[in-house]
């Protein structure tokens, strides 16, 4: 929208202001084309946002413990969740339902529901993760509401649990990588730095998401001991990020195969 000053990408959904735009299409070198590229029309329609509710069967967990919320306090307890973080989150649990024996923690962005992760407390379950169908949590980093107020650098941590070990300084990708709107809201949110936290198994994908980064932010890796950050506990954590290290910017394995295959 060239007279507001504003875009809106139909295919990812990242909407901003032009100098992001610009800013975003020259990292991915894309700029002439953008500059060249025929205007949306301003009068076109805003796609409607989906909208995530909570479950109809959710309840807030609270305390005291009683006969229908003492399994899921036990879960929370074993997940290290203090009562004061599951009541500045909005932890909660669902006895029955689509997501029946699970403890849900909603994912918010600038205050608003945007996903949430209802985790099965019986380990025999086999999916232990389950999300609202709808979701666009990939675009979005759990937590980052509190830490951009808090603290003037993000851990970046895999799953929620891991985030609330830390929270006044982790940010869960909900995931294995980062995305584009992820990094995105990293950079925008102005962090001193940014370190990546992931479990012991993911260093390689650590490792190419903080090269991403790192043109655009200083970025480290923590290695961290075998186990995620919720297993290890906040002073392992602080202790591995503490010893974090900077980014290594240059080629990546999967740049390298790629002019590899291209000077073939």
């Amino acid at each position: 929208h060239a007279r507001k000053g504003l875009w809106d990408c139909k295919y990812c959904g990242r909407k901003g202001h032009g100098r992001q735009l610009l800013s975003a299409l020259q990292q991915l070198g894309l700029i002439n084309s953008a500059l060249t590229a025929p205007e949306f029309d301003d009068d076109e329609e805003e796609r409607p946002a989906s909208i995530i509710k909570l479950p109809t069967e959710f309840e807030y967990l609270q305390l005291p413990v009683t006969p229908g919320n003492r399994r899921f306090w036990r879960y929370a307890r074993s997940r290290h969740l203090s009562p004061e973080v599951v009541d500045y989150y909005g932890i909660g649990f669902c006895r029955s339902g689509r997501y029946g024996g699970r403890l849900i923690v909603p994912v918010m962005h600038e205050a608003r529901l945007v996903s949430f992760v209802a985790r099965a407390i019986n380990p025999a379950e086999p999916r232990k993760i389950m999300t609202p169908p709808g979701n666009t949590q990939s675009q979005y980093l759990f937590n980052l509401d509190r830490v951009r107020k808090e603290s003037d650098y993000a851990v970046v941590v895999e799953g929620v649990f891991d985030a609330l070990v830390l929270p006044e300084k982790a940010v869960a990708s909900l995931g294995k990588r980062l995305t584009d709107a992820q990094v995105l809201l990293l950079v925008q949110s102005k962090f001193r730095k940014v370190v990546l936290a992931w479990d012991a198994d993911a260093r390689w994908e650590a490792g190419e998401a903080a090269r991403r980064l790192a043109p655009l932010i200083r970025a480290e890796v923590a290695i961290l001991p075998e186990g995620d950050p919720n297993a290890l506990g906040r002073d392992a954590v602080l202790r591995a990020v503490a010893g974090a290290q900077p980014a290594r910017i240059g080629l990546s394995c999967a740049e390298l195969v790629r002019v590899k295959r291209i000077g073939r």
